[in-house]
């Protein structure tokens, strides 16, 4: 996510209480005053979740604490929710 910084700032940053899904908080706080487009190309990322997960598991992890932040719950709890469903070495 590329953000101008004073923009980034006049938006308050993250929200440092949460501890995941602090970039969908932001994004969803842009898009209320901002426009912005989405680059069309591709990027390389960790692919640590996938050495001991399935891309299944992955996916459906990643839902349930998007279906947690939609119905506002704690970020702790999106935490401990994503740690369960994932495993980790």
């Amino acid at each position: 996510m590329y953000v101008r910084r004073s923009i980034f700032e006049s938006l308050g940053g993250f929200d440092e209480s949460y501890i995941i899904m602090e970039d969908y908080d932001f994004i969803i706080r842009l898009r209320k005053r901002y426009s912005f487009k989405i680059i069309q190309k591709d990027i390389m990322v960790s692919a640590r979740k996938y050495e001991t997960n399935s891309w299944f598991r992955v996916q459906i992890a990643n839902l349930c604490v998007f279906i947690m932040f939609f119905f506002r719950r704690s970020p702790r709890e999106m935490k401990q929710i994503y740690k369960i469903l994932l495993t980790y070495r």
